[in-house]
């Protein structure tokens, strides 16, 4: 694997905590993001035959989290 959510995510599961920062309204200034640090500790691919190829990633939260803005 070198391209993709895969290649990036299944080296990371069962490390450390790596700080994860969500931002649900995009990355414009202004908008909000939550960041909390976490232990990825599962991922799996979904593919159904001419569909897209989805993903699912489990994390275990070491932190609390915070809001801010972009």
């Amino acid at each position: 694997m070198t391209t993709g959510p895969a290649a990036v995510l299944t080296g990371l599961i069962g490390g450390g905590a790596k700080s994860i920062v969500f931002s649900p309204a995009g990355t414009a200034t202004g908008e909000l993001k939550r960041t909390v640090s976490a232990i990825l500790t599962g991922y799996t691919e979904s593919s159904p035959v001419g569909g897209k190829v989805g993903f699912t990633a489990a994390f275990t939260g070491t932190g609390a989290v915070t809001f801010g803005s972009n």
